[in-house]
């Protein structure tokens, strides 16, 4: 299942005739290379790319370019490590439980909006962000943020779920 497609952004009524199609994949572009750098990349990329997978983490190849050419502009589940898919689920997708309590990604990234720099001669809205290093790093710190908090509620969780199981084994034994 797509987590996200490039064509979901571009494909949609108010999109600029004249924008490039591929600036709809600008944001997924920002979150794969996150996951690639973070050693979340799943097998396709590390082990049917490894030359890729090496330039992307040296930044001597562009995380758009690839997610565009060899990925089709979509990131899947299947794209990520098993605990990158956890926390691209997690975190990306709006209806889950973690994003429900603190955010997802998208609304994340339209909060940055302001403070990033957008191409010119268009009206400021997620599709008109510049795929730049400048950008990356904000994006780069805001999902940093949100994987520190997601592991802490992971931990939380799994607390919780060890706590209800040594409750029910008590019950059980008692």
């Amino acid at each position: 299942m797509a987590i996200d497609k490039a064509i979901w952004h571009y494909e949609v009524p108010d999109y600029p005739k004249e924008l490039p199609n591929e600036q709809g994949g600008v944001h997924i572009a920002f979150f794969f290379r996150w996951m690639a750098e973070n050693g979340f990349a799943g097998a396709e990329l590390n082990e049917e790319y490894p030359a890729i997978q090496m330039k992307l983490k040296l930044n001597m190849l562009d995380a758009f370019e690839i997610l565009m050419n060899f990925f089709d502009g979509t990131i899947m589940a299947e794209d990520f490590s098993e605990d990158g898919a956890r926390f691209a689920n997690a975190y990306y997708l709006e209806k889950e439980l973690y994003s429900r309590e603190y955010g997802n990604y998208l609304e994340d990234y339209e909060a940055l909006m302001p403070q990033l720099e957008h191409l010119e001669g268009f009206e400021k809205f997620y599709q008109v962000v510049k795929y730049s290093e400048e950008n990356y790093q904000m994006v780069k710190q805001q999902i940093d943020q949100r994987f520190a908090e997601y592991e802490s509620w992971l931990s939380e969780q799994n607390n919780q779920e060890d706590d209800s199981i040594k409750s029910e084994i008590n019950e059980v034994q008692g």
